[in-house]
């Protein structure tokens, strides 16, 4: 990785952990047990089957599972059983069949867009995936790429319709060599199929982008007419698809769909029913809990908790969860760079391996240029270099809020990358707020910091975006280590390890990956003196947990005891207020109360966690608690 004046970052290799063996007859009988159960209780199904869930989530198999299961659950789509559309590989005689298919299939208008990663291929249609498939490492080949094209074509999943796309782009996120590209569109030219890299497909995409204007037109002038589907398909620079509207309500208590108007608490307004009997039924809970739903509901409004800045979020209107990848569309960065990991397009892919494959993209095509390097992350150009200077005598700790950071920084507010950048301006505030005062400089006036992220899963596929703390940090040597038993045992060692130089500021930031459980060898900093690393082997200044969802993984009362009795400051995020309440009361059962109360984030991710059973609102890493 390079910094905005072109220093190459350093990779140091570390070992990772293999994927244990299983007994497959026995891990096929627990599968047929484990996915009904996950249906009707998913947590009772990874309480009971944990094994299951580990194993699948070793052999990348149960995110994209677990995707196509739950993709876009409020649409009102029939949930079908993924195993029996999932398949890790096309038979010779379905492959002929297909091929067959994909020739005679209707045309559409529609360009498609096609991702390459490492180990997989993904195929979209106006956001939606119709096909991919995992392979196995070693570099994917044309003759892979092209038999997840013709899959998607032929037997989409899903049950999409049958089709042809007159136009493929390459994504430019793509993970193979020019030459495969190549062979790709030459191979898809015999089915009528032109396709090419994103980038250069230009003029191609000019001209349907006014055939559709057109089209738009001519409907607006003439209610007669009637505007072909590919005409509201989704294309750079033309017409968007919209924001669904709200999808069906669901009752707290019976988790049935509210096709009529929903029913609500009317002391807390929080709480959604489907009847008079099932709020009855509820009420002997809920009265413990409805004048703490009333004050946080209340809350919203005298604090004005809606009151970010953005162009799509604000008091006047939200961007909701559920019209999430709608909006990457609209923005042009749906499956594109850094924000790959905000949709499924990627769920078959590790964490950490997005990052990886960044790194590698560098590496293979040998990208020198500074620009040439930020381009990759699909970021605007408001935002090069992300670690450029702030103003003379500009006091960077007043960057306490989206809006001042976007000003200081001159980024339009209808600019999407507050979606990803609240990882690191989140971790920016917490050291900002709770770390910084107690970091004493050396005699050189050199600051040093170790940061620990335990439990990281989105987070390890940013870790480039932890740029911006150079400037925010000037004269500083910053670690980020980052552990999780979800990072990707996968992840090559080369790629385990970035490290990010900016002379301008005279700082450097190394941030790290690793697979497992965050123990007593990371927090001591054992497990890092034997790397090599220049600093940052030490005890944590702060150990940060994001979006910790604490109270449904059992997995973290080690950790969590371990950090306790080493009185370690540690930081927390959750999504819901409530859930900080909840996690509170368990701490103070044990003799440890928070040290930081639950706070707002002014760096939560714009985009409220709609939830179907209730009107809580819920932000990515909304809410800062912490103990020490």
């Amino acid at each position: 990785m390079a910094d905005s004046n072109g220093t190459d970052g350093g990779g140091f290799a570390h070992n990772t952990t293999q994927v244990p063996d299983f007994d497959p007859v026995a891990f096929y009988n627990d599968v047929l047990a484990f996915f009904p159960t996950l249906l009707q209780n998913p947590a009772k199904a990874l309480d009971e089957l944990p094994h299951v869930a580990a194993s699948l989530a070793a052999l990348l198999i149960l995110p994209s599972l677990l995707w196509l299961l739950l993709r876009n659950p409020s649409s009102g789509k029939t949930v079908v059983n993924a195993l029996g559309q999932w398949s890790p590989a096309t038979s010779p005689e379905a492959s002929e069949e297909l091929e067959q298919g994909a020739f005679t299939a209707p045309v559409t208008e529609t360009p498609w867009e096609v991702g390459v990663s490492a180990t997989a291929v993904a195929v979209s249609e106006d956001g939606t995936l119709r096909g991919f498939e995992i392979f196995p490492a070693g570099g994917i080949t044309a003759e892979q790429i092209l038999s997840v094209v013709i899959r998607a074509i032929s037997e989409p999943l899903e049950k999409q319709k049958v089709q042809r796309p007159k136009l493929i782009s390459i994504l430019q996120s793509r993970q193979c060599s020019d030459a495969v590209l190549a062979e790709v569109c030459e191979s898809v030219a015999k089915y009528g199929i032109k396709a090419g890299a994103t980038e250069t497909q230009g003029p191609q995409l000019a001209e349907y982008v006014a055939r559709r204007k057109a089209e738009m037109e001519r409907a607006s002038q003439d209610p007669t007419h009637v505007v072909p589907v590919a005409a509201q398909g989704v294309l750079q620079n033309g017409p968007k698809p919209e924001f669904i509207p709200t999808p069906n309500r669901g009752c707290f208590v019976c988790k049935q769909d509210i096709e009529a108007k929903p029913s609500q608490c009317s002391a807390c307004k929080a709480m959604i029913y489907c009847s008079t009997v099932c709020s009855k039924k509820d009420w002997p809970t809920h009265k413990l809990l409805c004048p703490s739903f009333k004050n946080k509901m209340q809350r919203v409004e005298t604090e004005h908790l809606h009151d970010l800045p953005f162009d799509y979020y604000n008091e006047k209107k939200q961007l909701h969860s559920y019209n999430q990848v709608t909006f990457l569309v609209q923005k042009d960065v749906h499956n594109i760079g850094v924000f790959r990991r905000l949709c499924a397009c990627y769920a078959q892919v590790g964490y950490g391996e997005l990052a990886g494959q960044h790194i590698a993209q560098l590496q293979q095509q040998n990208i020198q240029d500074p620009l040439e390097r930020f381009k990759l992350f699909g970021l605007s150009q408001a935002l090069y270099p992300l670690s450029a200077a702030y103003p003379e005598g500009f006091d960077v700790r007043s960057i306490d809020s989206w809006k001042t950071y976007y000003e200081v920084r001159g980024i339009p507010f209808d600019d999407p990358a507050a979606l990803v950048l609240e990882v690191p301006m989140t971790v920016w505030h917490l050291i900002n707020k709770y770390v910084l005062d107690d970091i004493k400089p050396g005699q050189d006036g050199r600051r040093s910091m170790t940061i620990h992220l335990a439990g990281v899963e989105k987070e390890a596929d940013l870790s480039a975006l932890f740029e911006v703390l150079l400037s925010l940090l000037p004269k500083t040597d910053i670690v980020v280590h980052m552990v999780s038993p979800a990072v990707s045992p996968r992840l090559p060692p080369q790629h385990g390890t970035l490290g990010i130089r900016n002379e301008a500021m005279d700082s450097t930031i190394i941030v790290t990956l690793r697979n497992g459980v965050y123990s007593p060898q990371h927090l001591s900093g054992e497990a890092y003196k034997a790397e090599g690393l220049p600093f940052g082997t030490g005890k944590p200044d702060a150990v940060i947990i994001m979006n910790s969802a604490l109270l449904s993984m059992q997995s973290w009362l080690p950790t969590i005891k371990m950090l306790i009795d080493n009185k370690q400051k540690t930081l927390f995020t959750e999504q819901m207020e409530h859930t900080v309440d909840l996690i509170a009361n368990q701490l103070a059962t044990i003799g440890c109360p928070l040290t930081v109360p639950a706070t707002v984030n002014p760096f939560r991710q714009p985009v409220l966690s709609w939830k179907k059973d209730t009107n809580l609102v819920g932000w990515s890493n909304g809410f800062i608690f912490g103990i020490y």
